[in-house]
């Protein structure tokens, strides 16, 4: 559902997607002289968390154990020609995942991005517990310097709902995120782990297991410093790099099976 019409220079927008789950509507200023009136404003409204999750593998509908609920409300206001001098919020009434036992939210109501005329004035999103976990901080200036970091761990059976086919027994995926900005510069910086595996595939016989994954990342760049497991009777390790060149990928992996 979307409605766009203009009116004196400003381009007037109000929506929703997947029925009310996101709700929202904007006024860009298009001509000089309206530009600093932009805005936008919206509502995170998911009341089942299955309906949302089955976009990405429509098995999700029908996991029974899969349960939650995602509530917020977001707003920025911001000159067209002037973004990175925003004044924007997200904040979360309630973010819940529950899962096969598993309970992933909210722990501290007050998590909210909040950025006053493109200073990060609170970057701090904290989505579980000690155990598992996303916590997001920020800080700095958009128009400057600033950076992002992203922490999160999780039980690898969260990677279940990537597909109906993957069925993981036990392992722990974590790993660190960052997005910064120096000198005029972006970077961004990966460094993912996988921790002791097991699981099995549909159509394929018989269990994969002790998987182990250390990934090292910068900008366009990946390495893959550790990749072992143990299927059957044997090993399985690879190792290599990886240079994301657009359209041509740069891949150079070796693998040994022992």
């Amino acid at each position: 559902n979307l409605d766009i019409k203009s009116k004196n220079g400003v381009l007037i927008t109000n929506g929703s997607l997947l029925g009310d789950a996101l709700a929202f509507k904007s006024n860009l200023g298009i001509l000089k002289g309206k530009e600093e009136n932009s805005f936008l404003r919206g509502r995170i409204n998911v009341l089942d968390i299955k309906d949302f999750i089955s976009i990405v593998s429509a098995h999700n509908s029908n996991d029974e154990s899969f349960e939650g609920k995602i509530l917020g409300d977001f707003s920025a206001n911001f000159n067209l020609y002037d973004p990175l001098r925003l004044t924007s919020e997200i904040s979360f009434d309630e973010f819940v995942l529950k899962r096969e036992g598993k309970n992933f939210s909210i722990q501290d109501r007050k998590s909210k991005i909040k950025i006053v005329n493109g200073k990060i004035s609170r970057w701090n999103l904290k989505i579980g517990d000690n155990e598992e976990f996303f916590h997001s901080l920020g800080k700095g200036r958009l128009s400057g310097e600033f950076e992002v970091e992203n922490v999160f761990k999780f039980d690898s059976s969260w990677s279940e709902v990537l597909s109906s086919k993957i069925k993981v027994e036990s392992g722990i995926i974590e790993g660190r995120n960052v997005l910064n900005r120096r000198k005029g510069l972006f970077k961004t910086a990966l460094d993912l782990k996988g921790k002791d595996i097991n699981f099995t595939i549909d159509d394929i016989p018989g269990r994969f297991e002790n998987l182990n994954v250390y990934l090292l990342g910068e900008n366009e760049d990946f390495l893959i410093q550790k990749f072992n497991l143990k299927y059957g009777k044997g090993d399985v390790s690879l190792g290599g790099t990886i240079k994301l060149n657009l359209p041509y990928p740069e891949i150079d992996i070796g693998y040994n099976i022992s």
